[in-house]
C-alpha cells in the first residue's frame, strides 16, 4: 500500500533540502564523496509559485555510467518538490498496476523521490555548498 502523507512529508523534505542547497544561488556544481561523483544543479525556471530545476549527476570514474539527467519541480507555495523525470521516465503515478508495461515499480515515485533525499542529504552532510567550484 501506498502511503501519500508519507510522500508528502518526503516531497516537503526535499524542498527543505534544495532550499538549503541552493541558498539564492542560480546554479550549483560539486562532487559528492565516496560513490555518489558530481551534481550539477541548474535553475531553469524560475516562478513565484513553481521553479523548474535540473539535476545533472554523473560518475566519472565509471566509463559505462550514463549521464543522468534529473527534471525537478519546486512548488513554493506548497513548500514540496518532487521529481517529474529522470531521463526519459517520466509520468510517475503514486502508484502504478503491476506489472507496467515500461518496467515502473508500483512505488516508483515514492523510489525516485526518497533516492534524491538520499543525495540532497549526502550533499549537505558532507557540506557540499563551502566546495563549490
Amino acid at each position: 500500500m501506498i502511503d501519500l502523507l508519507a510522500l508528502q512529508e518526503l516531497c516537503t523534505l526535499n524542498y527543505q533540502r534544495m532550499r538549503l542547497l541552493l541558498q539564492e544561488r542560480s546554479s550549483l556544481q560539486g562532487r559528492l564523496p565516496g560513490a555518489w561523483g558530481e551534481i550539477r544543479l541548474q535553475i531553469e525556471k524560475l516562478s513565484p509559485y513553481t521553479s523548474t530545476i535540473t539535476l545533472h549527476w554523473r560518475r566519472p570514474d565509471i566509463v559505462w555510467w550514463p549521464q543522468a539527467c534529473w527534471r525537478l519541480h519546486m512548488y513554493h507555495d506548497a513548500g514540496m518538490l518532487e521529481v517529474q523525470a529522470v531521463g526519459d521516465r517520466r509520468g510517475f503515478l503514486v502508484r502504478h498496476v503491476q506489472p507496467h508495461a515500461r518496467g515502473y515499480a508500483r512505488d516508483e515515485k515514492w523510489q525516485v523521490n526518497h533516492f534524491l533525499a538520499e543525495m540532497l542529504h549526502q550533499a549537505l552532510r558532507q557540506d557540499v555548498v563551502a566546495s563549490l567550484a
